[in-house]
């Protein structure tokens, strides 16, 4: 049995291929990564530095253009029970960031990964 993890997304740079603080354009790959994560059951949370209209044009955008997720800079109400806080970090199996240490490696690589992951 697949184990299904919480897996938290940045947003500029990893959904967003638009410069901030514009939003408008899909990195590519994008949407159809999302769709297959959720459809394996995994838990989608946004993880954005954006606040205030900035973070509801970024919410408006993936609803739009119907890009699954499940929450935004929140964490899941297991999550929540299991430490008894909610903490301002967001607690996920697994970060996509354009960020991390190596840089950006796009979709098709997050995917395997995530494979390879599900197979351990």
């Amino acid at each position: 049995m697949k184990k299904t993890m919480t897996i938290a997304v940045d947003f500029d740079g990893v959904l967003n291929a638009s410069p901030f603080p514009s939003v408008g354009v899909l990195v590519a790959g994008a949407k159809q990564a999302m769709e297959e994560l959720k459809a394996q059951g995994h838990t989608l949370i946004i993880w954005t530095c954006r606040e205030g209209q900035d973070q509801t044009d970024a919410i408006n955008f993936l609803l739009e253009r119907e890009v699954p997720f499940d929450g935004i800079n929140c964490n899941t109400r297991a999550n929540k029970d299991h430490f008894q806080n909610d903490c301002r970090k967001v607690y996920a199996d697994l970060y996509i960031d354009d960020k991390c240490v190596g840089g950006w490696q796009g979709w098709k690589e997050v995917m395997e990964y995530i494979t390879s992951k599900e197979r351990r």
